[in-house]
């Protein structure tokens, strides 16, 4: 199956091309395309149903306000039906029923334990019942949360140079998408007003310099069942190959422990 979008163009001499993502929303889905043309056709789309988002990206790397998009068209390839597909995680779901190391399941996904820096999760097995060549697939979705509330960043004061650190949803400070240092006028504020150089160090963002994405990493792994032996795992990557069964590693990383992975699905497939 192929799925095809389009967007409306964006003529200006600073853009750079459109980035294409797929996740449950735009901070720490997946970059399935970039290019210059307001069209993309992703092959082999996610196997759980998910939000597609574009944005365009100016020459000087600043991003545009991502939108939602939705297929233009939909390709099945003849002779392809799924045979077998386990969702282990999805939103509003029950527990993941695979093993944990140093993860858990809480509030509807998949996180790293309390004081936990690393570990993995791995899926239940997805067996299609006979060895064949046959179309495998993982969609596994997640994004970055930071787990720091307003009241424990101290008093700000407007332009006080808050977006050298973060802005409150994570993304690079830019004047065009105004951010929490951005919004208020400097006669509203009420301290003095610090250079980046000058500002106390107490009066700053606590957390580390950074976007959604840059401080936690997830890596997706696969192993294959194939004449009566696993093979070991590997990076995933959607694709035919000759197999009875498939399992799925997990491995969260975080740099802080105020910092989140979250995976919010989880699903396996196969079609042959």
């Amino acid at each position: 199956m192929a799925s095809g979008y389009s967007w409306n163009d964006y003529p200006s001499d600073r853009l750079k091309h459109f980035e294409v993502r797929v996740g449950r929303r735009w901070n720490g889905a997946q970059v399935v395309h970039q290019g210059s043309e307001p069209a993309f056709l992703h092959e082999l789309p996610p196997v759980a149903q998910m939000p597609y988002w574009v944005a365009p990206v100016a020459k000087s790397g600043l991003y545009g306000s991502p939108v939602s998009i939705t297929p233009a068209s939909v390709f099945y390839p003849p002779e392809v039906v799924e045979e077998v597909k386990v969702t282990d995680l999805e939103p509003g779901g029950s527990a993941p029923t695979g093993t944990h190391t140093n993860t858990e399941f809480a509030d509807g996904v998949i996180r790293l334990a309390t004081d936990q820096r690393s570990g993995t999760y791995v899926s239940p097995e997805l067996d299609l019942g006979f060895q064949a060549i046959a179309l495998w697939r993982v969609t596994a979705a997640s994004n970055e949360v930071v787990e720091i509330y307003q009241e424990d960043l101290g008093t700000i004061s407007a332009r006080d140079g808050e977006a050298w650190f973060w802005t409150v949803d994570g993304r690079p400070p830019s004047p065009g998408i105004p951010g929490v240092d951005w919004e208020n006028d400097y006669t509203q504020a009420t301290l003095p007003v610090w250079t980046k150089d000058t500002i106390p160090g107490d009066r700053l963002v606590l957390g580390p310099r950074g976007t959604v994405g840059a401080h936690t990493f997830v890596n997706v792994e696969s192993r294959f069942y194939d004449e009566g032996a696993w093979s070991v795992y590997a990076p995933h990557k959607d694709g035919w190959r000759r197999a009875q069964k498939m399992q799925v590693r997990l491995t969260l990383n975080r740099s802080k422990e105020v910092q989140h992975r979250r995976i919010t699905d989880l699903v396996l497939a196969v079609g042959a």
